[in-house]
């Protein structure tokens, strides 16, 4: 392998790297890494040994190096052989243990007892005279009896705890504050359009996340880079780039071109699309993970950030194509379908709404006989790729993966209007309350899979399964879907776990809190859907862009028949007088959205 290296000691999961130690003929042998389950811990309470855990994901550069260069360096592998079990996690493909771990991450170093206790985590890639000292301090504190478990437990709050949500509402909304332009990945951007729609709040700080993201953009390729630090006054791109920032940064300049009108808003979404269309679409039409940004065929005095300053595509094709995941997980894929069909609406671009419809085939094709929705599934092109970790293919639901397909099929729905994909949605949200949900009323991150692990309840991924619940229950007019997202919110939302959360977090848990708290805003149609009339009235309340909208026709009976084609619009507290002109709607809307004022009372 050509040695490359990584070019910014960064945040995100990247670490500066150094060449690769050349391993001399009498070295131990390789690393057998393990797969996590109970069979590896089993192995470890056997030998007397503890568990070594290397969490990350194919498109870490920083993993890459650690991978290559400080697991195969002799002095480590005398230490791992003797002194542990090594179990490799994938992050993606394990969504329950990448959720565990990403804090630490990427790549992630995890030290468990047999028991399953968490004895030591550290972050970021190691080089061997790092990672050495390390491995020698805790061998040694094991051997004092000094090592210990530091993380605490993972409680949960009262579920019927009166005014919990209220509480936690509050709390999130105190903790978070206005969006700051650091690159955050979606819901804080749409909580606060979501506030400035509500109660009126200064919608610039929202703005702000579009913003930055227009500097990250890959100017040949298209596409963002997944951050950047300041360097000498300037911005210095982290030149990876993943799947899970370009449906974050499609959000956010489709949300700004649809409250803004501006026009360079929309064409960074087309970039965003034309990246993804070009190198992270499979044939079939779902997404691929991540691309890292080293080039296979970088000389050793070139870096990612010059092979990337590069400005056109024949002279960085002469260094080669940096890898790419080529494995289809569908909670990424769920959170890039929900970008597309968003901005397919905020946009109007058809384009748009067929590449989300494609993937949505994809993720549709996963689901089980029960309705769940599998994480991962082999393919020839992942059998291609050189991985640093073995691809963890496992039959089971994940919290995740099931939470994210919700979401993409409502907002498929919600984009097309097509019946069939509020039968998935359906079946995705039956499903995972009947393998997952306990019965305090929160849900497991997935089944148990052996290991001897305390349970993890995820803030971030019940915040989705709850958004999704909520507009499911919302399109459907099924209630308990409402009523099951709030139960699980009670439980993991404690009062106290919040303000120790980083932004995207606490944007999860406030958006899908306020949506709660608010209710949808229905716009029912009153009208025989074949009536062109009715058309004009669909077509504009399905222009509205705002995440609590809902519509639907309404049968006979709940509404009285008019003349005419008439749309009414309801919140929780007021309905609107009939609407029959197309373009009065947006109008009524943002004045019934305007007057509930604030659930979680006043700043």
């Amino acid at each position: 392998m050509v040695t490359s290296r990584c070019s910014l000691l960064v945040l995100l999961g990247c670490a500066a790297a150094t060449p690769r130690t050349e391993v001399p003929d009498d070295a131990p042998p390789p690393i057998e890494w393990r797969s996590f389950g109970g069979e590896a811990f089993e192995e470890a309470a056997r030998e007397g040994k503890l568990l070594l855990v290397d969490v990350g994901i194919e498109g870490c550069t920083a993993c890459r190096w650690m991978a290559e260069d400080t697991y195969t360096d002799p002095r480590v592998l005398r230490r791992v052989h003797a002194h542990f079990v090594p179990v490799a996690v994938d992050a993606d493909a394990r969504p329950d243990l990448g959720e565990r771990w990403s804090r630490w991450g990427w790549p992630a170093t995890i030290v468990l007892s047999p028991e399953g206790e968490q004895l030591f985590a550290v972050r970021g890639s190691k080089r061997p005279r790092n990672f050495v000292p390390i491995l020698d301090r805790v061998i040694a504190a094991r051997a004092e009896g000094t090592l210990t478990a530091d993380t605490e437990a993972d409680l949960v709050g009262d579920p019927a705890a009166e005014g919990a949500l209220e509480r936690a509402c509050e709390e999130t909304r105190d903790a978070l504050g206005p969006p700051r332009g650091l690159f955050v990945r979606g819901a804080p951007m749409q909580l606060a359009l979501l506030r400035a729609e509500t109660r009126g709040e200064d919608l610039a700080p929202a703005l702000r996340t579009a913003e930055s993201w227009q500097r990250l953009l890959d100017p040949v390729w298209g596409g963002v880079f997944v951050g950047a630090l300041q360097r000498g006054g300037r911005l210095v791109p982290i030149t990876e780039k993943r799947l899970l920032h370009n449906a974050a940064a499609l959000e956010a300049f489709a949300l700004a071109h649809a409250r803004t009108g501006d026009p360079s808003a929309r064409q960074a979404a087309a970039e965003v699309h034309r990246y993804v269309r070009d190198w992270l679409t499979d044939p079939s039409g779902g997404f691929y993970a991540t691309q890292e940004d080293d080039a296979p065929g970088l000389p050793e005095e070139m870096r990612a950030a010059d092979y990337y300053a590069l400005e056109d595509d024949a002279a960085r094709r002469r260094y080669g194509i940096p890898p790419i995941d080529h494995a289809i997980y569908a909670d990424l894929n769920g959170r890039m379908i929900a970008a597309y069909a968003l901005a397919a609406i905020a946009l109007a671009d058809d384009e748009l709404l067929a590449a989300a419809r494609r993937a949505g085939d994809v993720l549709a094709a996963r689901q089980t006989d029960a309705g769940w929705v599998r994480q991962v599934a082999s393919s020839e092109a992942v059998a291609q790729d050189e991985r640093m970790r073995a691809l963890d293919v496992r039959d089971v639901p994940y919290l995740r993966a099931q939470a994210w397909a919700l979401v993409a099929f409502t907002r498929l729905y919600d984009a097309t209007a097509e019946a069939r994909w509020m039968t998935r949605a359906r079946e995705v949200a039956d499903a995972t309350v009947a393998a997952l949900r306990t019965e305090q009323g929160a849900f497991r991150s997935a089944p148990s899979s052996g290991a001897p692990l305390a349970p993890r309840y995820s803030l971030s991924d019940h915040a989705v399964l709850a958004r999704g619940l909520a507009r499911l229950g919302a399109l459907s007019g099924e209630p308990r879907y409402a009523e099951i997202a709030a139960g699980a919110l009670r439980v993991v939302a404690r009062p106290g776990r919040l303000a120790r959360r980083g932004p995207e977090v606490l944007g999860e848990v406030g958006l899908a809190l306020e949506h709660l708290l608010l209710g949808p805003v229905e716009i029912s149609l009153v009208a025989d859907p074949n009536d062109p009339a009715a058309h004009a009235l669909r077509a504009a309340a399905e222009r509205i862009v705002s995440t609590r909208r809902v519509v639907k026709f309404e049968p006979d009976g709940r509404y009285p028949r008019q003349e005419t084609p008439v749309a009414y619009v309801c919140t929780s507290v007021a309905c609107s007088s009939p609407v029959a002109d197309p373009a009065r709607l947006a109008e009524v809307v943002a004045q019934l959205s305007r007057r509930e004022g604030a659930a979680c009372g006043p700043r």
